[in-house]
């Protein structure tokens, strides 16, 4: 079920942080990335500023869609409105440096100790490189991530993000892409996604897959 104040609109640069902070929020406790960051505290600190890296990235190569609480009876916002936020990119600029190098994000320097961040480069690089390897070649729209606030979950945010992309990659003909963990299928199934591809990173990390949707209409 959808709520009645669900709206979906592009991102401003002032907010990219906390999509951020609700990205973090999404993915905390995501089968990856507890492999890739197995130290609950570590995780706390370093995604963050990874999901804040990865967003600047969204929003300069294509758009970073959220929904927003609605204003208070005050006409004010909170500093944590986001109710869900989720990365777009379009044909030709699908990688959004969701594993770039720690050269390019320095403030991970800060967000965890080295050991932690030389496992989270090794893995993330893993990861990558899988997802490279079976990543299509046609001209695509890519979701690069969609995460919602542990208070919006089953409130339709999730949903509404998603088709808001899809709605776009329909008026121009295109199809979509994305990679999930294995659990999910059934979730992307109901937008028309179908799985083809597995990604398979090895030493232990969950299986994902990649899923792929044609254009509507």
């Amino acid at each position: 079920m959808i709520d009645d104040d669900v709206r979906v609109s592009r991102a401003t640069s002032e907010e990219l942080p906390r999509c951020a902070t609700t990205m973090a929020e999404a993915f905390h406790d995501n089968a990856e990335f507890r492999w890739i960051i197995p130290d609950e505290d570590t995780r706390s600190s370093l995604l963050p500023v990874f999901f804040g890296s990865s967003l600047r990235h969204a929003a300069a190569a294509g758009t970073v869609l959220v929904v927003r609480r609605p204003p208070s009876a005050a006409g004010e916002r909170s500093e944590a409105e986001i109710r869900g936020a989720a990365a777009w990119c379009p044909p030709g600029r699908w990688r959004p440096a969701w594993w770039r190098d720690l050269s390019n994000a320095p403030r991970m320097f800060f967000a965890a100790a080295p050991p932690q961040l030389r496992r989270f480069a090794r893995r993330g690089s893993q990861v990558d490189r899988a997802m490279r390897d079976v990543h299509p070649e046609t001209p695509h729209w890519y979701l690069a991530g969609v995460g919602v606030s542990s208070d919006a979950r089953g409130t339709g945010v999730g949903s509404a993000l998603i088709r808001a992309g899809l709605d776009r990659a329909d008026a121009q003909g295109l199809p979509v892409y994305l990679e999930c963990v294995r659990e999910l299928i059934p979730y992307y199934e109901r937008f028309g996604f179908e799985e083809i591809a597995r990604i398979d990173v090895g030493d232990g990390c969950p299986d994902q897959v990649g899923m792929w949707r044609e254009p509507v209409g």
